[in-house]
């Protein structure tokens, strides 16, 4: 289960949030925070036992209610949780590693 959503009041925070998506996860549920409207990596994320934790947060810190969210698809496995495209993190050689969009192999 993914959802994402628009933040509807400025946030206090340096760079400002404007785009939040919750995730579930093994245990519990992402709260990812985001400093730009295009997919891309978050900026923060909170870990939350209870979806409405993640809802109440939401509301609190950035204005969004429960009617904004919007739900989007899962990732695949092996796939960056917090990206809305398919993407995944490749090792390169220099001991690094960069993002890579994964095809729809369907």
């Amino acid at each position: 289960m993914r959802k994402m959503a628009s933040v509807q009041k400025r946030s206090t925070t340096q760079p400002e949030i404007v785009r939040l998506m919750i995730c579930e996860a093994d245990g519990g549920f992402y709260l990812f925070q985001y400093d730009r409207d295009e997919d891309g990596p978050c900026l923060y994320d909170d870990f939350l036992e209870e979806l409405d934790d993640a809802f109440e947060m939401a509301s609190s810190a950035y204005g969004v209610r429960r009617e904004h969210w919007r739900d989007i698809p899962d990732y695949p496995d092996g796939c960056q949780q917090d990206w809305i495209a398919p993407t995944r993190r490749v090792p390169v050689p220099n001991g690094g590693s960069r993002f890579e969009r994964v095809e729809n192999r369907s």
